[in-house]
């Protein structure tokens, strides 16, 4: 039986202040870092297939929380 790709959200952060990124994954709630932002993502997909793969040796399900990503738009007066 061939595998079902997953699709997951990734936010990607630049952090000026540590010089790096971190790709966060809300419905694992999971993150990575990166000095690039390709590295970021890299080590983003590394920890998806690791987390996936380590649930399905305990023989658990996977379990993910919803995500939506919105635009918010606040007025400063």
């Amino acid at each position: 039986m061939p595998e079902v790709p997953l699709q997951f959200t990734v936010l990607l952060e630049g952090d000026y202040a540590s010089n790096n990124y971190c790709a966060y994954i809300p419905e694992l709630r999971l993150n990575a870092i990166g000095d690039t932002k390709e590295e970021a993502i890299s080590n983003a997909k590394e920890a998806i297939e690791r987390m996936l793969a380590e649930q399905k040796k305990k023989g658990k399900s996977i379990k993910t929380f919803s995500a939506e990503v919105i635009s918010l738009t606040v007025n400063l007066d």
